[in-house]
């Protein structure tokens, strides 16, 4: 069972199942969504839209930003 699931809030369930899904729209998982003709984004490129000093992943999202 995954505890999570037993969170109150229905919208963060659905934030937390994202992550654990990797079906987010953080920048570091948006570069993998190759578009034709587009070459994939260095996941060094891949920065935090609201801090703007690191590589936006689940781990920064969720416990530094």
């Amino acid at each position: 069972f995954h505890h999570y699931l037993r969170l109150r809030s229905a919208k963060h369930r659905r934030v937390l199942t994202r992550m654990v899904l990797s079906s987010h729209s953080l920048a570091a998982e948006c570069r993998c969504w190759k578009e034709r003709g587009k070459p994939i984004v260095p996941r060094e490129w891949c920065l935090c839209r609201f801090c703007g000093t690191d590589i936006a992943d689940p781990p920064h999202a969720m416990f530094l930003c």
